[in-house]
């Protein structure tokens, strides 16, 4: 069972893993996900879904970006929200330094 700090490294580490994939490289090679904000959250949120090789194989290539609606996973941002919810009957109210919202990685 998950305790506490277990879930809020879960949201730790999911933020930093789509913060990496925040960047003008990706967002130009994401197709129709391009057009939006969180349309291209989400399509971040899929490449993250599917696991460590295909994250690594697009954090290394951003041409491999999805490119169609259909590849986007926005349940993703929830699970650390709503396995808190369950376990502590209160709402989720756990901060970090970085976000995974569209445009704040300034580096990339």
């Amino acid at each position: 069972m998950l305790n506490e700090e277990d879930i809020k490294n879960f949201e730790a580490y999911l933020t930093d893993v789509l913060f990496e994939l925040d960047g003008e490289e990706y967002m130009r090679n994401s197709g129709d996900s391009r057009t939006s904000a969180d349309g291209f959250l989400y399509c971040r949120c899929y490449i993250v879904a599917k696991g460590k090789s295909y994250y690594q194989e697009v954090l290394n290539d951003p041409i491999k970006m999805p490119k169609n609606i259909d590849q986007w996973y926005e349940p993703l941002l929830y699970i650390a929200r709503d396995v808190w919810e369950e376990k502590n009957g209160t709402e989720w109210n756990f901060e970090l330094e970085k976000s995974y919202e569209t445009g704040s990685n300034e580096k990339k």
